[in-house]
């Protein structure tokens, strides 16, 4: 939809997308301030959707029917919905970090310099190529990856989940957020995913617990309770 601007691998000549046409290892995208496509690969079923004001490069190999992934995204917001890789890692390198994905469902946005991950399922391990620091996005936290070796992990907020549905929605699809709205306030102890939250909200405490399966999808146990 709208300004959707490609260069196919064998060209130095940018073209208009088309719906439906088919995107090839070294392929590069760019969309303006109404641009917004999807792709899916076809061995797996991964989508991403790709928003306004974002440049990425497709990588994509094929081997024993797989297709090895990496997608190098410059600047702008993508959606990620990793499928289950199967002993691969998709790839997603920025400027400043190195994401590699199982399967997971995560938000990226970046201006080339900053970038900010959203978790909102499973788990995707992060590196700032700076200093060389991982961090584990996992449900409901954020990381801000910067410049200078700084890596940090937050929960995330309502005003994330809004400035994510405003990106969105400018997409023109009904794009679901599978997480709650947070407290911007919310306490922090637990921000790694693993171990238990308590929580008080009305005389009615709330325990969570993180588990994470073989596989490496997390599921989370919430028990809720009074004295």
């Amino acid at each position: 939809k709208g300004e959707v601007d490609y260069k196919k691998f064998d060209t130095s000549v940018f073209e208009s997308s088309k719906r439906g046409m088919s995107i090839f290892n070294t392929d590069f995208f760019q969309t303006g301030s109404d641009g917004y496509f999807a792709f899916l690969y076809l061995d797996d079923g991964t989508l991403i959707r790709v928003h306004k004001n974002s440049e990425l490069f497709i990588e994509g190999k094929i081997d024993n029917s797989a297709i090895k992934k990496r997608v190098n995204v410059d600047n702008g917001a993508v959606r990620f919905d990793v499928k289950d890789q199967k002993g691969e890692e998709f790839t997603v390198i920025t400027p400043t970090s190195v994401a590699s994905v199982k399967g997971t469902d995560f938000f990226l946005n970046t201006d080339g310099i900053e970038d900010k991950f959203y978790g909102f399922e499973g788990m995707v391990e992060i590196l700032n190529k700076e200093s060389n620091s991982i961090v584990n996005l996992s449900r409901n936290t954020k990381i801000t990856s910067l410049p200078d070796g700084t890596i940090n992990i937050e929960p995330i907020t309502n005003a994330d989940l809004n400035l994510i549905q405003e990106i969105q929605s400018s997409s023109g699809e009904e794009i679901e957020i599978p997480i709650e709205p947070g407290n911007d306030n919310q306490d922090t102890d637990d921000i790694d995913g693993t171990g238990t939250n308590d929580e008080e909200n009305d005389g009615i405490k709330e325990m969570r617990i993180t588990v994470q399966t073989s596989t490496g999808e997390q599921k989370e146990i919430i028990i809720r309770y009074t004295d």
